[in-house]
C-alpha cells in the first residue's frame, strides 16, 4: 500500500510543479524547489520499497519503516490538498496569488509544514541505515513451504475425502492413452488440496508402472519435485535426474538438463512439478524436458494461477479444484476429529453445534478445515476450549499465512485491487466496469492521454485476479469478457484483516475496537453499521478518502448526509446505496472538489444540487439506482467526466453547447434530453443508450452522428415507443460497432449492409419481424451472437440451410416467441453454432452431425 500512496503523491507533487511552472513571478521559485525535492524523495522512496516487496523475509524494523513512510505519504498529500486549491481559487479570481500566500500566515504555515517533512524523510533514511530490515533464517512462510515440501515427499497416502470425482477424472487424462493432454495442471487457491489430490494421482500413475493398465498404458519412470517461489532450477533437475535413474557419469559428461532430456526422450514418464508459481520458472525448467516425449508421457504440475496451467500445458489442461460441499466438508472434519480417537468415543450435542459453526467458518476449504481438526485434537473436549477456538479461528496466525500465500504473490499494483474486494458486503456480485471504475477513480489504475486505456487495463487487472484464483468470475458476456463477479467469504474476511493491517480501508468493527485508529482512516464502509454510528465515534475522521455508505433497507437522513459532505472535505469517492434518500441533496455536494466517483442509489432523490460543474475532476457519476431524479444542466459541464450512467426515467435537458469532450459511456439516455449539436463534441464514446419513451411524429433520427462523431463506438442500445425505426437506418460507418440493442418495433430491418461490418452480437425485442425480415440478418458475415426476445418475431417458423446462412453464429437464443413453433437447422447452416437457448414448447429439428458437440438449454 506504500508504493500506492507514494505513487498517488509523486503524481500529484508533478502536476503542482506544472501549474508553478506557469506562474509569472520569481518569487514562487522557493515553492517550487520545495516540490522538486519531494518530487526526488519520493521516487528514492519508491525504489527502496519495491526492493524491500521483493523480499520475502521481512523484519519488525521493516514493518515500523512501511507505515512511517505510508503515514508520510498521507500526511504529504494532505499538505497539498489543504495549500494547494488556493492557488486555483485566487487565479479564478483574478487575485494576486502571490500576494495572497506570502503576505498572510499561509505562506509561513506551509513552509514550517514542508521542513516537518523534510525531517521525518530524514528519520526514515537513518532508521533504514542503522537498524537491519531483514530477518536472517527462515520466514513463517518458509515454514508453511517446508511442511508442505515434507507432505509432498513423505509416504503417508493422502487424505482424499470429498476428492473421489476429481480423481476420476485425473485419473481418465492420466492414464488415457488417446486423450490430448500430455500435461494436466491442477489449479486453485491455496488451501483448496491441490497437492494432495496431485499426489493421489501421482501414486497412481506408479503402481502403473508395475503392471500393465486397464487403459493399455504403462509408465517407465517417474519423479516428483517441489518447486515453490525460488528455486535452484539446476538442483531441480539434479532431483529429477536422481529418481527417474540418470547414472551421475551420464550427468557429469554433458549439463544436466541435456542428459536428463537424452534420458526421458526414452521413457513413457510421469513428472509431477508440485506449486509452480511463474511462467519464467517452467521456461527454465522444460528445457530438460523432450519436445518429442513418448506418447503418454505426462507431466502434473500444480499452481495458484490458471495463467501458468495455461502457459505450460494450454487451456484443455487446466483441471480447477472447487472448495469442498458441505457434505464433504463435514466428512473431512470427522475423519480428522477422530484420527486416534477411543472406539466407541463420541461428541457432546453442545460441542456438535460448535463444531458446526467452526466447519461454517472454513467455507470448504480441505488446509483450513485440516488445521482447525488439528487444533482441536490437541485439546480437552470442553465447551470452554472449543469456544475459544471458535472465536480466535480468524486471527489464528498458521491459517492467515497460508491464505496470505498468494496475497504475497501479487505484483505491487494488485495488491490494493485485490484488497477492496473486502469494501463490498460479503457474498456481494460486482460488476466488473464498476470495480474498475473505482480503481481508476482510486489511482489504482493511471489515466493517461489515451483515454480508453485505463478500462483496457483495469480488464487485465481483472483477468489476472482471475487467473490466480483469488476472484470468481459470475458470469460473462457472449464475447468472453468478465460480467460481474465475487469473492470467496474465507478471502473476502481476509481482505477486510490485510486491508486494516495496511490501512488501506477500515469497517466498522475496526474503528468500533480501537477507536484511536480513525485519526488515520484513508477508506471506510458502513457495511454492517450504520453511519451515524461512525459519525459518533471517537477521534478525528477527517482524511478520509473514500466513504461506502452501504445502509441497505435503512433510510440516509438529510442531517447525516450533510455532516458527511460538510466534514470530508477530500473525498475522492463517495458510495451511498440505502433504501431511501432525501428528496434533495445537500449543496455542500458542489464543495467537494477532489470527488472523481460518485454512485448514488435509492428511492426519494429528485434533485442533486445545481453547482455540481464545481466537481471538475468527476470521472463516474452512477444515479441508475435513483429512479425519480432530475439532474441539473451542471454536470454536462464536467469536463473530465467518463461515465453517465442513469435511469431510463431520468429527464436531463442538456443546454450546454459543447457537453462532455472526455465521455465514454453514457446509458440510458432519453433522446429527448439532446439535440443534434450536442453530439458534435462526443468523439470519446464508447457505449451509448438511447431510450425514447413517448410517441411522436419524426422518426427516430438519433442515429446521424454516428458517421463522424461515434468512431469509437462499441456498444449501442435503441430503445423506442414509436410507430417505426427508420427504415434506411445506416450504421455501416461504424466499424468499431460490435454490439446492438434494439427495442421497438421495426417495420422492415435494413440491408444487411448498413449493419456495423463488424457487428458480433445483436439483441432484437418487440421487434414484431416477420418470416422474410430475417434474410438480412442471415447474411450478417460476423454475427456470432443472436437473441430473438419477446415479440421480436412473429413468424411461424425459422428455417436455416446452407453455410451461407448466419455463417459465423455461434450462440442463438430464442425467449418468448409465442407464434414461433418450429425451427430448423438443417446440414450446413449456422456451421459453427455452439450453443442454442430456447423455450419449451418450440419444435426443434437439428442436424444430427453437429448436435453432439451443441449444448442445448431449455427455459420453462
Amino acid at each position: 500500500m506504500e508504493v500506492i500512496a507514494i505513487a498517488a503523491v509523486t503524481k500529484k507533487v508533478v502536476d503542482i510543479i506544472g501549474t508553478l511552472a506557469l506562474e509569472e513571478g520569481y518569487r514562487l521559485y522557493w515553492l517550487r524547489e520545495q516540490m522538486e525535492w519531494i518530487q526526488r524523495e519520493m521516487a528514492k522512496i519508491q525504489s527502496f520499497l519495491k526492493e524491500a516487496d521483493s523480499n520475502p523475509t521481512s523484519s519488525e524494523t521493516l514493518t515500523t519503516i512501511r507505515r512511517q513512510i505510508r503515514e508520510l505519504a498521507y500526511d504529504i498529500e494532505d499538505i497539498m490538498d489543504k495549500y494547494f486549491p488556493r492557488l486555483a481559487s485566487h487565479k479564478a479570481k483574478g487575485k494576486d496569488y502571490l500576494c495572497c500566500l506570502c503576505n498572510c500566515c499561509t505562506a509561513h504555515e506551509l513552509a514550517l509544514e514542508i521542513e516537518a517533512i523534510k525531517g521525518r524523510v530524514e528519520a526514515i533514511y537513518n532508521a533504514k541505515t542503522t537498524y537491519p530490515t531483514c530477518d536472517i533464517g527462515s520466514s513463517g512462510h518458509d515454514t508453511i513451504w517446508e511442511v508442505r515440501k515434507n507432505f509432498l515427499y513423505g509416504d503417508e497416502e493422502p487424505n482424499i475425502v470429498g476428492f473421489q470425482d476429481d480423481i476420476d477424472e485425473l485419473k481418465k487424462m492420466l492414464l488415457d492413452p488417446n486423450t490430448a493432454y500430455d500435461v494436466i495442471s491442477v489449479v486453485g487457491i491455496s488451501g483448496l488440496g491441490k497437492t494432495t489430490l496431485a499426489k493421489k494421482i501421482f501414486n497412481i500413475a506408479k503402481v502403473e508402472l508395475a503392471k500393465d493398465s486397464p487403459y493399455d498404458l504403462h509408465f517407465e519412470c517417474s519423479a516428483k519435485v517441489y518447486v515453490s517461489q525460488k528455486q535452484n532450477v539446476e538442483e531441480l533437475w539434479k532431483d529429477i535426474a536422481k529418481q527417474i535413474g540418470v547414472n551421475k557419469e551420464e550427468m557429469d559428461v554433458s549439463h544436466v538438463a541435456t542428459a536428463l532430456s537424452a534420458f526421458l526422450s526414452k521413457k513413457r514418464y510421469v513428472i509431477f512439478l508440485d506449486d509452480l508459481w511463474s511462467d519464467e520458472t517452467w521456461d527454465k525448467l522444460s528445457i530438460a524436458f523432450p519436445n518429442n516425449p513418448k506418447i503418454g508421457s505426462r507431466i502434473i504440475i500444480t499452481s495458484q494461477s490458471r495463467r501458468v496451467g495455461r502457459h505450460v500445458g494450454g487451456k484443455n489442461s487446466l483441471y480447477k479444484l472447487q472448495h469442498l460441499d458441505l457434505k464433504s466438508s463435514q466428512r473431512l472434519f470427522n475423519e480428522l476429529l477422530m484420527k486416534g480417537a477411543s472406539t466407541g468415543e463420541t461428541f457432546s450435542p453442545s460441542l456438535k453445534a460448535i463444531g458446526q459453526e467452526i466447519l461454517t467458518k472454513c467455507h470448504g476449504l480441505p488446509l483450513a478445515i485440516t488445521i482447525v481438526a488439528g487444533m482441536l485434537r490437541q485439546r480437552k473436549r470442553k465447551q470452554h476450549t472449543w469456544d475459544y477456538i471458535l472465536q480466535s479461528l480468524n486471527k489464528d496466525g498458521q491459517l492467515s499465512k497460508v491464505l496470505d500465500l498468494s496475497y504475497q504473490d501479487l505484483p505491487i499494483y494488485l495488491k490494493p485491487c485485490f484488497l477492496y474486494f473486502g469494501l463490498f458486503p460479503k457474498d456481494h456480485e460486482i460488476r466488473a466496469s464498476e470495480i474498475i471504475n473505482l480503481w481508476v477513480a482510486e489511482k489504482f489504475i493511471p489515466l493517461s492521454e489515451q483515454i480508453p486505456l485505463a478500462d483496457d487495463e483495469g480488464e487485465a487487472y481483472l483477468g489476472e485476479l482471475v487467473d490466480r484464483n483469488l476472484i470468481q468470475v459470475v458470469s460473462r458476456r457472449s464475447g468472453g469478457r468478465i460480467r460481474s463477479c465475487s469473492i470467496h467469504g474465507l478471502l473476502h474476511s481476509r481482505c477486510i484483516s490485510l486491508a486494516s493491517e495496511d490501512n488501506l480501508f477500515k469497517t466498522w468493527n475496526n474503528i468500533a475496537s480501537n477507536s484511536s485508529t480513525s485519526s488515520r482512516v484513508r477508506r471506510f464502509t458502513t457495511e454492517g453499521s450504520s453511519l451515524s454510528q461512525f459519525l459518533s465515534s471517537e477521534g478525528q475522521t477527517l482524511k478520509i478518502r473514500t466513504l461506502f455508505c452501504l445502509q441497505g433497507s435503512d433510510e440516509l437522513s438529510k442531517k447525516h448526509l450533510t455532516r458527511v459532505l460538510q466534514e470530508f472535505k477530500f473525498l475522492r469517492v463517495l458510495v451511498i446505496e440505502c433504501l431511501e434518500l432525501p428528496l434533495k441533496f445537500p449543496k455542500d455536494l458542489c464543495n467537494l472538489r477532489h470527488l472523481r466517483h460518485l454512485k448514488l442509489s435509492g428511492y426519494g432523490l429528485e434533485k442533486l444540487p445545481k453547482g455540481m460543474s464545481s466537481l471538475q475532476d468527476l470521472l463516474t457519476l452512477d444515479v441508475r439506482g435513483c429512479p425519480s431524479i432530475r439532474l441539473p444542466n451542471s454536470i454536462w459541464k464536467l469536463k473530465n467526466l467518463r461515465n453517465l450512467l442513469v435511469h431510463e426515467h431520468i429527464h436531463c435537458i442538456c443546454r450546454t453547447k459543447a457537453p462532455l469532450p472526455n465521455l465514454q459511456i453514457l446509458s440510458l439516455i432519453r433522446g429527448d434530453s439532446l439535440e443534434p449539436k450536442h453530439w458534435e463534441n462526443m468523439r470519446n464514446l464508447r457505449k451509448l443508450g438511447i431510450y425514447y419513451p413517448l410517441k411522436e411524429d419524426r422518426k427516430i433520427n438519433v442515429l446521424w452522428f454516428t458517421t463522424h462523431q461515434a468512431e469509437k463506438l462499441e456498444n449501442l442500445r435503441l430503445e423506442w415507443h414509436l410507430d417505426s425505426l427508420e427504415k434506411s437506418m445506416d450504421l455501416s460507418q461504424c466499424n468499431k460497432l460490435q454490439k446492438l440493442h434494439l427495442r421497438g418495433f421495426i417495420q422492415s430491418m435494413p440491408h444487411f449492409g448498413n449493419f456495423p461490418p463488424n457487428l458480433t452480437e445483436l439483441s432484437l425485442v418487440a421487434s414484431q419481424l416477420e418470416e422474410d425480415a430475417l434474410e438480412n440478418l442471415k447474411r450478417l458475415p460476423r454475427l456470432k451472437v443472436l437473441k430473438l426476445g419477446q415479440n421480436s418475431f412473429v413468424g411461424a417458423k425459422i428455417v436455416c440451410v446452407g453455410s451461407q446462412e448466419f455463417p459465423s453464429l455461434e450462440d442463438l437464443r430464442i425467449d418468448e416467441l409465442l407464434s414461433l413453433n418450429e425451427l430448423r437447422i438443417e446440414k450446413g447452416g449456422m456451421p459453427r453454432l455452439k450453443k442454442l437457448c430456447y423455450c419449451k414448447g418450440l419444435r426443434v429439428q437439428v442436424d444430427n452431425t453437429r448436435s453432439l458437440n451443441m449444448v442445448v438449454t431449455i427455459n420453462y
